[in-house]
C-alpha cells in the first residue's frame, strides 16, 4: 500500500497551517511556493480538506486557509480518510468487504480485518501536534515537549509569509 502524493502533501499543508497558529491564515500560493508544488495542485488538496472540516478558508486581503481545529485534534487517520476516500487498503476490509464474491468462505478475511483495524489505530494515534514535536515526523522519536518553539518553525514562517486574522 502506498499513499498518494495528495495525502502526503495534505499532511505537509496541515503542518504548515498548524505552525501558523489558529489565528493566522496562509494563501494557497504561499503554501504551494513553500512546498514546491503548483498552486493548482495545492488547491486540489485544500478543497477536500475544507469540504471535510479539517481547514477553514477566508477571502480577502487577509484571507487564506487555517486549521478548523487544533493540531491535537487532527490525526493522520483523518487526513488519509479524506484524501484516499477511507482507509481501504484491500477489498477485504472496510466498506468494500462485500464487493468480494468470496467473503463468506475466505480463510484470510480475519487477518485482513485485523490488519485494517491495526492500520487505522496506528494512523489515528498520530496527530499533527505529535508531528510538530519532531522535525523528521517520526512518532517513535518524538521531540521533547519542552523543545524551543523557534526550532520547529519552517523557513516559510521565518520569512513572515503568514497573515494574522482579526
Amino acid at each position: 500500500m502506498e499513499l498518494s502524493a495528495r495525502s502526503r502533501y495534505a499532511v505537509k499543508i496541515l503542518l504548515e497551517l498548524a505552525l501558523c497558529g489558529v489565528e493566522s491564515r496562509m494563501s494557497a500560493s504561499v503554501l504551494s511556493r513553500h512546498l514546491g508544488v503548483s498552486t493548482q495542485f495545492a488547491e486540489q488538496i485544500l478543497k477536500p480538506l475544507k469540504k471535510n472540516g479539517l481547514i477553514n478558508s477566508a477571502r480577502g486581503a487577509a484571507g487564506g486557509y487555517s486549521l478548523a481545529r487544533g493540531p491535537k485534534a487532527i490525526s493522520l487517520g483523518d487526513v488519509v480518510r479524506v484524501m484516499e476516500d477511507g482507509i481501504n487498503f484491500t477489498v477485504c476490509y472496510g466498506e468494500r468487504v462485500n464487493d468480494c464474491p468470496q467473503v463468506e468462505q475466505c480463510p484470510s478475511l480475519c487477518a485482513w480485518e485485523q490488519i485494517g483495524r491495526d492500520l487505522e489505530t496506528a494512523l489515528d494515534s498520530v496527530t499533527l501536534n505529535m508531528l510538530l514535536r519532531d522535525k523528521r515526523s517520526c512518532p517513535a522519536g518524538m521531540r521533547d515537549a519542552s523543545a524551543p518553539e523557534a526550532e520547529m518553525l519552517s523557513p516559510l514562517h521565518a520569512e513572515g509569509n503568514v497573515s494574522k486574522s482579526d
